[in-house]
């Protein structure tokens, strides 16, 4: 079973739970015991903390807004930009360019070579990024075909594939 969070950032998270976990004595746990142990589960992994700085174990409501369960089929198979997932497994256009630029500005960081002192030399990676005109981009197809001109990262031109699973 996979379900669904819903966060007050307008994202997704996923969490996996094993039915049997949930009540190991029956074979299949009812509705309401199902809801219950994934309240359990998403109150401990977003806690709401009292006054005393105690977990109250209660969700905190200013990071999650609620959960369901997803049928696997429905979440994307590529994840490159799954923090810029949105409620619907959309994703937000900016939250993914700020994502592609982390990974360009990474990956640059590994061509970069220390000097005889230990000094790196970021000079050609700041001069590269400024080169990408990150506001003109309008689809995540295009999004995901931005690299540097000396990352050698794609081949050819792809497409980003948002099929799900069948």
């Amino acid at each position: 079973m996979i379900i669904k969070i819903k966060r007050a950032d307008g994202g997704v998270s996923l969490m996996s739970c094993v039915e049997s976990a949930i009540v190991s004595e029956k074979e299949s746990p009812t509705k309401k015991e199902i809801k219950d142990f994934v309240d359990a589960q998403v109150a401990q992994s977003f806690p709401k903390f009292g006054i005393d700085g105690k977990p109250t174990g209660e969700v905190d409501e200013s990071v999650i807004l609620s959960w369901s369960e997803v049928d696997e089929s429905d979440i994307p198979t590529v994840r490159n930009y799954r923090d810029a997932w949105t409620h619907g497994f959309e994703i937000d256009l900016e939250k993914a360019k700020a994502i592609q630029k982390d990974l360009i500005i990474r990956k640059a960081h590994e061509r970069v070579e220390k000097d005889e002192f230990g000094v790196q030399d970021f000079s050609t990676v700041k001069k590269e990024l400024a080169g990408i005109d990150f506001d003109s981009i309008k689809s995540v197809d295009d999004l995901y075909n931005t690299w540097a001109d000396s990352i050698d990262n794609r081949k050819d031109k792809r497409k980003y594939d948002l099929k799900r699973k069948k």
